[in-house]
C-alpha cells in the first residue's frame, strides 16, 4: 500500500513543524507544542498559570506549553489571554 500525501496535505505538515520549530526558537516552551484554537496563538502558558487550565474545552496540566493554531485564519494580532505570551504572528 502506498502513502502518498497530497500537495495540501504536505504543506499543512509542512506549516504545523515549521511553525512548531520557530515558536521553540523564539519562546521558552518547557511543555509539549498542542494544537489549539483562539486568535491568541501562536503563544506560550505562562509558567505562574493555574495548574489545570482549560483551552478549547479541554483541561491542560503544563504551563509552559506552546500553543499553536491550524486555522491561519484565526491568527490576529488583537489576541490576547491572560495566561499566555504571545509569539505576534505580525511581527
Amino acid at each position: 500500500m502506498s502513502h502518498v500525501l497530497s500537495i495540501s496535505s504536505f504543506l499543512r505538515l509542512w506549516f504545523v513543524f515549521f511553525f512548531i520549530n520557530c515558536i521553540r526558537k523564539y519562546m521558552s516552551c518547557k511543555g509539549a507544542c498542542l494544537a489549539s484554537v483562539g486568535p491568541d496563538q501562536p503563544a506560550e502558558v505562562v509558567d505562574d498559570a493555574p495548574k489545570k487550565l482549560k483551552f478549547n474545552a479541554k483541561s491542560f496540566q503544563n504551563p509552559g506549553a506552546c500553543l499553536y493554531t491550524r486555522t491561519q485564519s484565526m491568527l490576529s494580532c488583537d489576541g490576547s489571554h491572560w495566561h499566555t505570551r504571545r509569539l505576534c504572528p505580525c511581527a
